[in-house]
């Protein structure tokens, strides 16, 4: 097969294949929805923490081992497994207000790991990403004054002096 043709069948033969995984990596957008009673003018995300559940599992002897009389066993003993689910904790949603676009600073997100670091609430590198490390810091942070979300709101984006006032 000459070097052309098996670069076209390649290109063909994975046009057709489904890719595996496909990491995207996403930065936050606001809901455009709002909680009710929110003011005019104000963003808003809904971060939804989904149920909670435990699994069990229980085994039940469904037909005892047949043992020849020779000893050896003819059939294996046969068991069925219950699978028990159980909800642990319910679907929680937090209303988190969050600031507006074009309200945060140039860079906003280096300064949030700068700021976050300073007060001991972050220890990784400063990258400018809004990687999983920064949002468990923001959780931590915000847990102080009693908002348990790792989506930026717009007291604390005050509170670390990012928001354009």
């Amino acid at each position: 097969m000459n070097s052309r043709f098996s670069l076209l069948l390649a290109l063909g033969l994975s046009a057709c294949s489904t890719p595996d995984v496909v990491k995207v990596e996403t930065t936050e957008v606001p809901s455009r929805a709002a909680p009710p009673g929110a003011a005019p003018g104000t963003c808003w995300h809904e971060d939804i923490t989904p149920a909670q559940f435990s699994e069990t599992r229980e085994k039940f002897l469904v037909r005892e081992a047949s043992i020849s009389t020779d000893g050896k066993t003819r059939f294996p003993a046969k068991y069925r497994i219950e699978v028990t689910r159980t909800q642990t904790a319910p679907e929680s949603r937090l209303w988190v207000e969050v600031p507006c676009d074009g309200t945060l600073l140039y860079g906003h997100v280096a300064a949030l790991q700068r700021a976050l670091k300073a007060r001991g609430f972050y220890d990784g590198p400063i990258t400018e990403r809004l990687d999983a490390q920064t949002r468990h810091a923001i959780r931590r942070f915000q847990l102080t004054f009693a908002i348990d979300s790792e989506t930026l709101s717009l007291e604390t984006a005050k509170r670390l002096g990012l928001v354009r006032l």
